[in-house]
């Protein structure tokens, strides 16, 4: 056995990653050893031990993927879209899609989502899941079918459980998850927020300043339904329809809010836990166990 020879060889894949290691310490900083929950751990914080089932099953997808922004750090953890989530949802019709999300400070301070001496506008953020080709405010998840869900406050890292109608129809329209910061734009997803490409790809707005982070979303395209999307936008040209987050919405129009825009509620939350650890529910879909 030549030792000499075998130590040259193992060597250089040894360089390579103390070398990968070392340029991922330098780019992602601090907030990379940060230990965060897994998809299957937020679930079970939350109460929902079925859904933390789906994740660890295999049944959920496995994300992972970070976006630095403005001194904060988002990160999409795992989704679970369509027949996965049966196992979940007790009611096999109302197809559903599910997505894990934490926020935290780049400089590790705490996020104090739940201490009434924090300014809302510097925790509140909006969330919204984007298709190439319509413009957000007249077709996303925010139209579709509303959205909601829960989120707590733990060791200083704020995580979100976000429900919303199945985007998986979408999935030929390369789907994108998009969460940003409130304070300057607001929560509703018009022109100030996203604008549509030439091809019909979805950006953010030129002018957009606030932290914010969008994620492909890995959905199989061979899983969307054009005639189901046709019947949606064909509901959708309802003035009527009924939007998500207490916004009425117009096919075509803007969003007005309402009396329950979240910015007019003052932070008015349940009592909690003085750690911040308590859930905090501000929507009635998330069904139990």
């Amino acid at each position: 056995m030549n030792n000499k020879s075998t130590h040259k060889i193992r060597s250089k894949p040894l360089i390579a990653a103390l070398a990968v290691l070392l340029v991922a310490a330098l780019s992602f900083g601090a907030y990379a050893l940060v230990n965060l929950l897994s998809p299957a751990q937020v679930a079970r914080e939350m109460g929902h031990d079925a859904l933390a089932e789906v994740f660890e099953n295999g049944d959920g997808v496995l994300i992972e993927k970070s976006v630095a922004s403005q001194g904060y750090i988002f990160t999409l953890h795992g989704m679970a879209t369509g027949e996965n989530l049966l196992a979940f949802y007790e009611e096999v019709e109302d197809s559903k899609s599910i997505l894990v999300l934490s926020v935290r400070r780049e400089d590790g301070k705490p996020m104090n989502f739940f201490n009434p001496e924090t300014v809302i506008s510097d925790t509140y953020f909006a969330y919204c899941v984007v298709f190439d080709g319509y413009q957000p405010w007249q077709v996303s998840s925010r139209t579709i079918g509303g959205s909601g869900g829960q989120l707590f406050e733990k060791d200083g890292v704020l995580y979100v459980l976000l429900d919303c109608s199945n985007f998986e129809i979408f999935a030929d329209r390369n789907p994108a998850f998009a969460v940003w910061n409130m304070a300057e734009v607001g929560m509703a997803p018009g022109a100030d927020v996203f604008q549509m490409r030439e091809d019909g790809s979805i950006v953010w707005a030129d002018d957009m300043q606030a932290a914010r982070a969008m994620f492909t979303l890995p959905l199989d395209a061979s899983k969307a339904d054009p005639a189901k999307v046709a019947q949606i936008l064909e509901e959708l040209e309802n003035p009527q329809a009924d939007g998500a987050d207490g916004y009425e919405i117009a096919f075509g129009g803007e969003f007005v809010p309402d009396d329950s825009d979240i910015l007019s509620r003052k932070r008015k939350l349940e009592k909690y836990e003085e750690n911040g650890d308590s859930p905090m529910v501000w929507s009635e879909v998330m069904p139990e166990g």
